[in-house]
């Protein structure tokens, strides 16, 4: 029997949740444990272990001391008390994002974008270690073809997304996703407006500036005993894509896509000292480490930004980084790498060493009510906009993006294409 297996049957013994994996087996069989000491305590008596039994709280659910023995033996094997985190987390979680989105060629800020590839990749703040990963693809509403720009660049066929499930739904599949592992908890007195959401008799006017307001889609929140902070590769995922898909879907920022989040770019770059800012590509090279995967496939970007997210925080020995003059004490760098054009003149060895703190640089500006800039699709140019009315029929009069005349205004700031990696704008350190 694994070790996960004999979780299960613990938690089963005692009536509660056995779904997920192993550390969040451990968690829930911890966190049962904090709320009933008296279920987990020996016996008084050695030989008193027939007929006896312990009530847990769970729905009635019952365990002989025999039972309860076995668990408390568990729990001790196992080492289920609180492991403290990693120097450099101040999480429990780190949640490694990158969406993918439609996308037409020569357009990049103000293109009216749509989510097609929702990826996470969970990090564990005590190990650094990857738990576990969630991905699905999302079926654009309002422009369902993809450009052929876009299936190039990305990889994600027609076919793949005509077969997805739509944003909404897809929230509520990560929200239950974050509710198996812990993180979040359901709110059994708020209920669920997917359904009033996806109501086809429910007729919706992008154009109004009124959206639904939420906090989850599911009915959940954050469980108060863990934390948990996204990371991204640049704000545009977060704030941009997000946002835009919020503003598509006539729904608010849920509650987990408004907090401060950390921007492993800036993050990158502030660490080093670098006089520019490095994509993805550009950072694996820089450490030494190459991409596993293809370029702008979503769930493959989330896990090298979560690659790149663990080495900062477990830090640099001179030799790691020798390929970049690093060794040297100095970034100039003799080799060849084209990453050491961007280095600092100088390293602090002992910095470099402690690796880096994992903490938010990136805050939204107004929050659940942020602003996008983004043009309608009816004003697209004309070869855009016939795509956009044959594909999406009289919907495409309906969908004016939900900005005003200022829509068309160069937004603040320089944007990340699906295909670019220009400078992000940094709001918080």
């Amino acid at each position: 029997m694994t070790t996960a297996d004999a979780l299960r049957e613990r938690l089963a013994q005692l009536g509660l949740d056995t779904s997920g994996l192993k550390p969040t087996l451990k968690a829930r069989l911890r966190a049962h444990k904090k709320k009933h000491p008296e279920a987990f305590q020996k016996p008084s008596s050695a030989g008193d272990n027939t007929e006896d039994c312990t009530e847990h709280s769970n729905g009635g659910a019952t365990a002989s001391h025999q039972e309860v023995e076995g668990i408390v033996a568990s729990v001790d094997q196992l080492q289920l008390d609180e492991k403290p985190l990693h120097p450099n987390c101040q999480f429990n979680y780190y949640l490694c994002f990158d969406v993918e989105a439609t996308c037409e060629e020569g357009h990049s800020f103000n293109f009216p974008n749509e989510v097609i590839e929702f990826p996470v990749v969970l990090l564990d703040g005590r190990t650094l270690e990857v738990i576990d990963e969630f991905h699905s693809y999302v079926k654009p509403t309002f422009r369902p073809i993809l450009s052929d720009f876009c299936t190039e660049l990305t990889g994600i066929q027609q076919e793949t997304i005509d077969e997805a499930p739509t944003f909404v739904e897809v929230l509520e599949h990560f929200e239950q996703w974050m509710v198996r592992h812990g993180i979040f908890i359901n709110v059994d007195d708020q209920e669920s407006i997917l359904s009033s959401l996806l109501d086809p008799k429910k007729k919706r006017k992008f154009s109004s500036p009124a959206v639904k307001t939420i906090t989850s889609i599911s009915g959940c929140k954050t469980n108060p005993e863990y934390s948990y902070c996204f990371v991204t590769d640049g704000p545009f995922d977060i704030r941009d894509f997000v946002g835009k898909q919020c503003r598509h879907s006539g729904i608010s920022r849920p509650f987990y896509f408004t907090k401060s989040f950390l921007d492993i770019r800036t993050a990158f770059r502030s660490f080093f000292d670098l006089n520019r800012w490095l994509n993805l590509e550009g950072m694996l090279t820089f450490l030494g480490e190459s991409f596993e995967g293809r370029q702008h496939s979503g769930i493959c970007d989330a896990r090298m930004v979560g690659l790149i997210t663990r080495r900062l925080a477990q830090g640099f020995k001179a030799e790691d980084l020798k390929h970049i003059g690093i060794s040297t004490g100095t970034g100039t760098g003799a080799g060849t790498n084209q990453s050491a054009s961007s280095a600092s003149p100088s390293w602090d060895v002992n910095k470099l060493a402690g690796g880096r703190m994992l903490k938010p640089n990136q805050k939204l500006k107004s929050g659940n009510k942020e602003y996008i800039k983004m043009t309608a699709f009816q004003d697209l140019p004309p070869a855009l906009r016939r795509v956009a009315q044959d594909t999406t029929g009289d919907q495409s009069d309906e969908v004016s993006a939900g900005v005003n005349e200022e829509a068309k205004e160069e937004a603040n700031g320089p944007a990340r294409t699906n295909a670019g990696a220009e400078e992000p704008s940094v709001d918080v350190e």
